[in-house]
């Protein structure tokens, strides 16, 4: 049994882990996307020699082996699917309770009109965002059922961000414009919430926030199956910087999983290479770029 590759995937998979108890009990553990969370975790059978990694957030999963001819036996088999019905159910069971106190916080919010966050994004506040003391509440929307809250997002003025503790982020999703679009077939879908605000200004269509690069492909295959019709166009990251220090851009990478799944596009931010090394990555900040060449009076949809 190869400890060190097993350690090395399932950092490499996004895992924060220094060890692996190899004892076919489900561990949790922190994950480079959330650290101060317990989204990730693992589970390892020390007879078949092989360690299966997952994240709670984002639904994602990788069997991890010292040779790819190795396969659980029966027995860790049957102990996998116990231990991974028992977990399901408590995750099912805290996001519920979770979508309950979302619906109740939600509730004490009142809608945003205006908030530092908003302002240092240059954009407005849309139909949904609310705020609760100094917090931008952004609700998050169960994909399939947009009327169902399943968790909330905080946003402070100073961009700090958090999730609802133990709330769903698979599948759930803010859209913005969706309702009112009547003609335009084309839908656009992005990660964060300011950058999918700013493509709805740059192009007057529907954009829905996906909140993560991993959620990209379930929403977009939501979408899919409820508006066939529909073009669908991901606005993507592009993490060149990511790229740089780690080989991988996870914005133009999942972007293209889920333009692919889908049948749909992808569209970057046309930066500049000397954009890119100061760091500007998504849509928002090409937004951001726009509105201080043109004086702040850039046109919705031109």
């Amino acid at each position: 049994m190869d400890y060190c590759k097993f350690l090395r995937d399932a950092q490499a998979f996004g895992l924060l882990v220094d060890e692996l108890a190899i004892d076919e009990q489900i561990h949790r553990v922190p994950t480079q996307e959330k650290p101060r969370a317990k989204n990730g975790w693992y589970i390892g059978f020390p007879n078949s020699g092989a360690v299966l990694v997952g994240d709670w957030a984002t639904g994602g999963q990788l069997f991890i082996t010292g040779s790819r001819s190795k396969r659980l036996t029966e027995a860790e088999k049957r102990t996998l699917q116990q231990v991974m019905a028992k977990e399901a159910a408590l995750r099912q069971q805290h996001q519920l309770e979770a979508a309950k106190r979302a619906r109740a916080l939600y509730g004490k919010a009142t809608p945003a009109t205006y908030h530092p966050y908003l302002e240092r994004k240059a954009v407005v506040a849309v139909a949904g965002m609310r705020v609760l003391g100094e917090t931008l509440v952004i609700p998050m929307f169960d994909a399939i059922n947009s009327d169902i809250i399943t968790s909330l997002q905080f946003i402070d003025a100073d961009g700090s961000k958090r999730f609802l503790s133990k709330g769903r982020i698979s599948q759930s999703c803010f859209p913005i414009g969706l309702r009112a679009q009547t003609e335009n077939n084309t839908i656009y879908i992005a990660e964060g919430v300011a950058t999918a605000i700013s493509v709805h200004l740059l192009t007057g269509s529907a954009v829905i926030a996906a909140f993560n690069a991993t959620n990209l492909t379930a929403v977009a295959r939501i979408v899919k199956h409820m508006m066939p019709a529909a073009e669908i166009i991901i606005a993507a990251d592009d993490d060149a910087s990511t790229q740089h220090r780690m080989g991988i851009n996870p914005g133009k990478h999942h972007a293209t999983k889920a333009a692919k799944a889908v049948g749909g596009k992808v569209t970057l931010p046309p930066f500049s290479r000397s954009q890119r090394r100061d760091g500007l990555t998504d849509w928002n900040d090409y937004w951001c770029f726009l509105q201080r060449q043109q004086g702040g009076h850039y046109a919705k949809g031109k």
